[in-house]
């Protein structure tokens, strides 16, 4: 499945499919969903990166912003 398949999503602006993007994620995942060791790994590597400086997040008005510019 792919998003040819629903023309009238390309119509929306990039902060409404990031949007329901986020809603579709977040209904395929539950709190008893297995989480492999590979994925624990890489987990705790973006936290200790954000957490030592290395990454940072950003606002979602920033995350909006640079959405919608591409």
């Amino acid at each position: 499945m792919t998003l040819a398949a629903f023309p009238e999503l390309k119509k929306l602006s990039a902060k409404e499919r990031f949007k329901l993007a986020d809603e579709l994620w977040q209904s395929g995942i539950s709190d008893s969903a297995k989480v492999t060791v590979k994925q624990q790994k890489e987990l705790k590597g973006r936290w200790q990166a954000y957490k030592t400086g290395k990454s940072k997040r950003i606002s979602m008005a920033e995350l909006s912003k640079r959405l919608e510019s591409k």
